[in-house]
């Protein structure tokens, strides 16, 4: 559940970022897509203003999670507290200098995770372009158009968390400090990337 550079070496990630551009990015150097979620809960009887989230305005518990190509979630940092804001919980995960160390090629070009404006520009972040410049007719707009594609699995793996383990769409059964919910969403994550290398969903 955590990055695994045994296994996803620099061949391995230039070969993502083959399939993303693939799939019509205009970069080859795209490797994994990175996003939050949150997983919504009981209002917890204390601290409660730790885990409502006021742009959603529930009380949840928030992870984010990185996912490659072939539609395995290869990091998941969490549970934290639901009113973290996205940018925050990357900097506390150690995401970022384990992309530091391990997203380059054999040749020294740097790799790039892709994500929605909630994160930071940085070394090994890419973003899609914002502000007065991007017009319907710029090259800004077709590369955000195009990567507002590629984006799309990411938010199927959410959704196929839900569908697969329905038991984490009843926000009432899971209660902050009653039950385990954290590790009740990392298992099920666990497990969907299992249903989808036998499955082979629509997803990769």
């Amino acid at each position: 559940m955590r990055f695994d550079p045994t296994h996803l070496m620099p061949a391995k990630l230039a070969e993502f970022g083959q399939a993303v551009a693939a799939k019509g990015a205009p970069l080859d150097v795209i490797t994994a897509l990175i996003d939050g979620t949150l997983q919504k809960n009981v209002c917890p009887s204390n601290n409660q203003w730790l885990f409502y989230n006021g742009w959603k305005q529930i009380h949840c518990l928030k992870y984010h999670a990185v996912v490659s190509p072939d539609g395995i979630v290869i990091h998941i940092y969490g549970p934290v507290d639901g009113q973290r804001h996205d940018e925050t919980v990357y900097k506390e995960s150690g995401l970022a200098s384990l992309v530091e160390r391990h997203f380059w090629t054999s040749d020294g070009q740097a790799l790039f995770l892709y994500s929605d404006p909630a994160y930071n520009i940085g070394p090994h972040i890419l973003l899609p372009f914002k502000g007065p410049v991007v017009n319907s007719q710029s090259q800004q707009c077709a590369f955000n158009s195009k990567m507002s594609h590629i984006c799309k699995p990411i938010e199927w793996i959410f959704k196929e968390v839900m569908q697969q383990f329905t038991f984490l769409d009843f926000a009432c059964s899971q209660k902050i400090l009653l039950s385990p919910c954290g590790l009740f969403y990392l298992v099920a994550i666990l497990l969907c990337n299992a249903h989808t290398i036998l499955h082979h969903l629509q997803i990769p």
